[in-house]
């Protein structure tokens, strides 16, 4: 996906997500200056549960014990700031590795500005829909 366009997309959606959570106004030159790596990546999520369901497939053979083990997963991913952050850590040094390596590049102007244009519609998406 590296050296696909896409993944120029991706980059700026990193970039223009990390300058509205930290209220920097959304702009191509703030934008630019913003890491094209989250936290909130899917990627985290998809390496976290591909790495932890592994066990599940070799161990838990019980459909009653793998459903509790699944909510287990998702509990723990989903409430990770209040369960424990040791278990989440190293997925997402390896979720960012990821990012800055395979699943973003550095985006162009163009790029940049559709993800400018598309968060600004979700934030009027999001006011209508609480108004």
């Amino acid at each position: 996906m590296r050296f696909m366009e896409i993944s120029k997309y991706h980059g700026a959606e990193h970039m223009t997500i990390n300058a509205y959570t930290n209220d920097i106004e959304l702009s191509k030159i703030n934008i630019k200056n913003q890491s094209r790596i989250a936290d909130s990546c899917g990627i985290n999520a998809y390496l976290f549960f591909v790495i932890y369901l592994i066990p599940n497939i070799f161990f838990v053979h019980s459909g009653f014990w793998s459903l509790v083990y699944c909510c287990l997963l998702t509990s723990i991913y989903f409430f990770r700031n209040m369960i424990s952050d040791m278990l989440i850590y190293p997925i997402v040094l390896l979720g960012r590795y990821v990012q800055k390596y395979l699943s973003t590049r550095d985006p162009d102007d163009k790029h940049i500005e559709l993800a400018i244009v598309g968060i600004e519609k979700l934030l009027a998406m999001q006011e209508k829909l609480e108004a």
